[in-house]
């Protein structure tokens, strides 16, 4: 091996409060066409960030700069401090899982042989990668017993995309690339789909990046969204914060036409009721405020008038999305309870 080449295994035991992924004036150029112009953005280690944009955004040729699967144009990226391009090509991919949206599982292997390819080529024991493939497919919900000794064929749309999100993390990777997995599937599967890549990001504390045209699902799923329109990352925020204080007026519209406030039509007695499932957050100019679950609705009242918040967004945790919510509402609300 190159001695100028870095060692991946090395610098992974010394992970700290660097950034997990760094682009710096990243630009990406088929013949003259531009597809990612000046782009820049750190991934922090743990994050679930999301990269969210219509078709033609330049989402998936940023996805695909990480891993090297295109080469920018322009401009670095890193890995671990270190510019991708510094690591063996085969030990980067190896210690990044990635899921497709169409999942491409090996036909002539079984559902086990799938899971377990990477995780041979990077010498894990067998013994090793049986226990926890066998753990990984009952955290997806599928019996070990019954599905590993399966054939892709036998597999349904959902089936295939559980296994292979396990194979994605058979390796345990520190950073998953998701390229808009659960876009091809009905709505029951892709709902639940969202819910178990957000348990399997809670427990495993993997990075991941996904992405997708579906702002509904970013909303869901992301610490962090980055909105991209025509190659440029136009605005990275906390999912509140682009609702709240969009950047212009493309973000604006793009959060309106998706009624991304909204996707729950709880009733306000649903919301404000189910205490042990909320957060109430105000935004102010200069920073977020929180309300505990069990917080008194006369504090919260309180604390709007006193600072002039006419509208709070109650986080509802087990849909991971956010309903607006007014002053009159809950004091209507209050009211009634009497």
């Amino acid at each position: 091996m190159d001695s100028n080449l870095v060692n991946l295994e090395d610098r992974l035991a010394n992970v700290h409060d660097q950034p997990l992924i760094e682009f710096k004036h990243v630009e990406k150029k088929f013949r003259q066409m531009v597809a990612v112009r000046d782009f820049n953005l750190q991934i922090q280690n743990g994050e679930f960030f999301v990269l969210v944009g219509p078709s033609g955004s330049g989402k998936t040729t940023t996805l695909k700069m990480v891993n090297r699967l295109y080469e920018p144009t322009a401009g670095n990226i890193k890995f671990l401090g270190k510019n991708v391009t510094a690591y063996p090509i085969n030990q980067l991919r190896w210690h990044m899982g990635y899921v497709l949206q169409k999942i491409a599982l090996f036909p002539n292997l079984t559902v086990a042989e799938n899971i377990a390819l990477i995780p041979e080529m990077k010498g894990i024991s067998k013994s090793e990668i049986t226990s926890y493939s066998r753990e990984l497919l009952e955290r997806v919900q599928l019996a070990p017993d019954i599905y590993l000794k399966r054939m892709p064929a036998e597999l349904s749309g959902g089936e295939a995309q559980r296994v292979g999100i396990v194979r994605a993390l058979a390796s345990k990777p520190p950073i998953m690339l998701m390229d808009e997995p659960f876009s091809a599937l009905d709505p029951l599967s892709r709902t639940q789909l969202q819910d178990l890549i957000l348990d399997l990001h809670h427990e495993l504390k993997t990075t991941i990046i996904f992405v997708t045209h579906d702002m509904k699902e970013a909303m869901k799923l992301g610490d962090r969204i980055g909105v991209m329109h025509e190659g440029e990352l136009l605005q990275t925020a906390k999912p509140v914060t682009l609702a709240t204080d969009p950047v212009n007026d493309f973000v604006a519209s793009f959060f309106k036409a998706k009624d991304v406030l909204t996707p729950l039509q709880y009733e306000l007695n649903d919301v404000i009721a189910d205490n042990d499932h909320i957060e109430y957050t105000a935004t102010l100019p200069e920073k977020s405020v929180k309300f505990t679950p069990h917080e008194n609705l006369n504090r919260v009242i309180e604390w709007m008038t006193q600072h002039q918040i006419t509208v709070i967004y109650v986080f509802i945790k087990q849909t991971h999305n956010y309903a607006k919510v007014s002053t009159l509402d809950i004091l209507n609300f209050i009211v009634h309870q009497y």
